[in-house]
């Protein structure tokens, strides 16, 4: 076996998240593995410890688990969620605009070939852990030149020292005119009117499915903080729940979910707000509670 062979074959190992104890025991392999097929394309999901992250290729990083499905940035902002029973929808908001799809969960197909291909593996085990030690003692090499490296740029950040002192006066100065009462200034621009504040809550209520929402939820109320760009769109990124009341921790989830994604739909195409005011309504904060809407 090749030395190429050798790291497909640990890049499939390290994907699946197992190990070689792992399957001679005949582990199941798809434990903590999530797969779908979106608008023919394939996306993979995975579970290690606490977090969960998607599997790209040679890629992979770190998402969020929001209530029934999962949310992630990439080429825009993602959605995953479960709509029904094994009927799922992605959701995606990017410059190019908003889409969705359908989906199919996989994973019980995935399992069953991976059953069938984990007998081949173990026939090769002994094979593989030979060639893994090879590999093993050239990884001992660059771990040893990497070390090399860093006391290179140990000595480096040595010749610095000039360039640090000078940011400690620059946070010393910073400190000294907060002390002296110096503050970011007040947003310019004359205030929001209650007409356009009412109408961006009529856009964002067209958006806004509270029939979705379980009947613990509907008695949640969530305020979510939301940044926005200098066409009216919505920065996904920014989008975050700085408060709630009533409910539980699952209400609370599902309630801010149905209010994120309210923001992102309507929010596609700019919300229509007077420009020379941007200072005032860049961020705002929204509370969504299922009786009445506040914008502040």
């Amino acid at each position: 076996m090749n030395i190429r062979s050798i790291k497909r074959l640990v890049l499939v190992i390290l994907t699946l998240g197992i190990t070689t104890p792992a399957l001679l025991a005949e582990t199941a392999l798809t434990d903590g593995i999530r797969a779908f097929i979106c608008n023919g394309e394939a996306v993979v999901l995975k579970e290690t410890g606490a977090n969960w992250f998607l599997t790209d290729g040679n890629d992979s990083f770190k998402i969020q688990k929001k209530g029934n499905g999962w949310n992630w940035e990439k080429n825009g902002s993602v959605y995953l969620s479960e709509v029904g029973r094994r009927e799922w929808l992605i959701e995606i908001l990017s410059s190019d605009g908003y889409s969705k799809s359908d989906c199919t969960d996989i994973t019980e197909s995935v399992a069953e070939v991976i059953e069938v291909v984990k007998p081949k593996l173990n026939e090769n085990i002994s094979t593989i852990i030979a060639d893994l030690a090879s590999v093993k003692e050239q990884m001992l090499l660059l771990n040893m030149l990497n070390a090399s490296l860093a006391l290179k740029n140990t000595e480096l950040q040595e010749q610095m020292v000039r360039p640090k002192k000078k940011t400690l006066v620059d946070d010393a100065l910073a400190e000294a005119l907060g002390q002296a009462g110096v503050a970011p200034s007040a947003p310019s621009g004359p205030p929001l009117t209650a007409g356009e504040t009412g109408t961006l809550r009529v856009a964002v209520k067209k958006c806004w499915e509270v029939g979705s929402l379980s009947s613990t939820a509907l008695e949640t109320t969530v305020v979510v903080a939301v940044s926005l760009a200098r066409d009216g769109k919505p920065l996904t990124s920014s989008i975050r729940q700085i408060g709630s009341e009533g409910g539980t921790a699952a209400s609370v989830e599902q309630a801010f979910a149905t209010a994120r994604r309210a923001i992102i739909r309507c929010g596609s195409s700019g919300f229509k707000l007077p420009s020379d005011k941007y200072d005032q309504w860049k961020d705002l904060e929204m509370t969504f509670n299922p009786e009445r809407m506040r914008i502040d």
